[in-house]
């Protein structure tokens, strides 16, 4: 154990007292002269309070006991906030060493700054209604595939529950309300068993993240490889090199399929794949990205597709913000080699966006117009898209779909937006798919969102 002097001068540069400006400093200890080359610094640790000394006498010869010594740290924890955050680090790692003393202190330690939990709980309540979202509903189709659904989900997760490392999950409850059939009057309900649809661990040590379990991929901008917001199950590397960003990962596919379908035990074959992506920032909403999937089990049976799932997908996209607006300019092509003769592997899809949505600003208000081209074999229409506002086409490999569309969104309440879409889409090459319609019925969503 150090003497007593140098433990509280260490602690006097800890909290940066001594450099603080005192006038006429004044110590009432008896064995510390006014001469003495440590008499300002005592002088100011007594003003602070941090110390008391022993019957008039500093006694800086001898040595602390651990009590002395959890009592030196109570003090100086009562000052934590004058400490930048190296010293409060210093003072924390005092307070872990002498944790049974200061214990033993009862109300004062009570009263000790403690640190923050970095665990979270958030949740949120959508409600929509779709009109033909998913374009079975053409212009030979008595009626129009519609439904209501509800979504809650309850998100947690720990930024620092260790070093380096940090988690996410989300619980999900979905219920599909009158979900009636394109050709067909009868309505129904289903509500799909409450599900962990995503739980992913983060290991990050500077530019380096691993993101490991049922995680979202991170693509760039693309939103034709992989729709926004459906988890896989798998590992995915991301490495930052300045305005370089590049990620690498393998998945099992299988359970985005099933949160399409709002189902938990999906009758899908495992779908495995490898995914990568080349994102380059040139400046802040300025990019162009290329992104890679590459399904490994291309003959996997899969709800939408009777010809398996064959896609080994390049994309490039650029994103360009200028002022309020934002224009996306994405195209895709299926490079398998073992297609049908009918299919058609390009697609193109662009986004005018005027401003993005604050949520914790009423009346804040986007705006955007879309334009797509897809082939029937360019996207997987079934699944990966159904998170679009407009669904490319009627199914893997049927008849891709080709039109536009736009919509708007806007915060009506902080936290709670209001949300609709509308898509007017015919298929993309109905000589080359032998279509008999010519175009799909409208699709229209509305929707809105809670969050807490």
């Amino acid at each position: 154990m150090k003497k007593i002097m140098i433990t509280v001068l260490v602690l006097v540069f800890i909290l940066g007292i001594a450099g603080a400006a005192f006038a006429a400093p004044v110590t009432s200890f008896s064995d510390v002269p006014a001469k003495h080359w440590a008499y300002d610094a005592v002088a100011k640790l007594a003003k602070a309070g941090l110390v008391e000394g022993d019957n008039g006498r500093f006694s800086g010869e001898r040595k602390l006991t651990r009590y002395e010594m959890a009592q030196v740290i109570a003090n100086a924890m009562t000052k934590i906030d004058q400490a930048d955050a190296a010293a409060k680090a210093s003072i924390e790692k005092l307070q872990a060493e002498f944790a049974t003393e200061l214990g033993s202190l009862g109300v004062r330690v009570a009263k000790l700054e403690k640190k923050p939990s970095s665990f979270a709980i958030s949740g949120d309540l959508r409600i929509r209604y779709r009109s033909n979202a998913d374009q079975s509903a053409t212009n030979l189709s008595a009626n129009t595939k519609s439904r209501f659904d509800t979504r809650a989900r309850v998100m947690f997760a720990d930024e620092n529950f260790a070093p380096n490392l940090s988690y996410y999950g989300r619980l999900q409850s979905l219920n599909n309300t009158k979900d009636q059939n394109a050709n067909s009057t009868d309505n129904k309900s289903v509500t799909g068993a409450l599900s962990l649809d995503r739980f992913e661990v983060d290991w990050k040590n500077a530019d380096t993240t691993v993101q490991l379990g049922r995680y979202v991929p991170n693509l760039g901008p693309s939103i034709l490889v992989w729709s926004p917001g459906f988890p896989i199950d798998g590992i995915n590397f991301t490495q930052k090199m300045g305005k370089l960003t590049a990620t690498a990962g393998y998945a099992d596919l299988t359970a985005a399929f099933d949160n399409a379908a709002g189902i938990t035990n999906s009758k899908a074959d495992t779908v495995t794949a490898q995914m990568a992506s080349l994102q380059y920032d040139f400046v802040k909403g300025t990019n162009v990205s290329l992104a890679y999937l590459n399904s490994m089990k291309p003959n996997a049976s899969v709800a939408g597709s009777s010809n398996g799932y064959k896609f080994k997908q390049l994309d490039l996209t650029t994103s360009v913000k200028t002022g309020d607006f934002t224009i996306l300019l994405e195209g895709i092509k299926n490079l398998h080699d073992n297609l049908p003769a009918n299919a058609e592997k390009n697609g193109f899809y662009s986004r005018l966006q005027y401003k993005n949505l604050n949520l914790q600003q009423p009346g804040s208000t986007m705006l955007f117009i879309d334009y797509m081209k897809l082939g029937n074999w360019a996207v997987d229409s079934s699944a990966a898209m159904n998170n679009l506002f407009g669904c490319g086409g009627n199914g893997i490999g049927k008849d891709g779909a080709q039109g536009y569309g736009g919509g708007f969104a806007t915060t009506i309440a902080k936290s709670c937006d209001f949300a609709f879409a509308a898509f007017w889409l015919k298929p993309y090459d109905a000589a080359r798919t032998g279509a008999a319609f010519t175009s799909y019925k409208p699709s229209f969503q509305a929707w809105t969102n809670f969050r807490f």
